[in-house]
């Protein structure tokens, strides 16, 4: 298997330029550390950040099966972009099966649950407006 680097120096959301500093993160070496952590400590979570700004969140988080995440979206949007595995995605409207390689946006404020369906890894970017005075 290949290595794989997640690099980013910007990003758009809302048609606004957001400066990520130039961030480069080994996926392929950090995704087995964390199975790997997971399988060590006998937790069904690992979640580690990769960005914390205040406009912008950026985390990777593995997921054993059958382990739920219940959650409440309020910030402008989140995006989950599923790296490895296969889960179900719940909100009081809808429920959608999220594969490896694909994402989905949610952009309203509401609650949701991640129900992974197998071993799980998913990238969770969270994008709020900056805060005006």
């Amino acid at each position: 298997m290949q290595s794989g680097t997640l690099e980013h120096n910007s990003l758009f959301h809302d048609d606004r330029l957001i400066d990520l500093s130039s961030i480069k993160i080994n996926l392929f070496d950090l995704i087995n550390n964390m199975k790997s952590s997971l399988v060590s400590s006998g937790k069904n979570l690992k979640s580690v950040i990769l960005v914390n700004k205040s406009d912008i969140k950026i985390l990777i988080t593995a997921l054993l099966d059958k382990t739920e995440i219940t959650s409440f979206q309020s910030d402008d949007s989140i995006t989950i972009q599923l790296l490895e595995g296969k889960l179900r995605l719940n909100t009081p409207k809808e429920s959608v099966i999220v594969d490896k390689d694909h994402f989905i946006t949610i952009t309203e404020k509401v609650k949701y649950q991640l129900t992974p369906l197998e071993e799980t890894v998913f990238l969770l970017t969270i994008a709020s407006r900056p805060k005006t005075n």
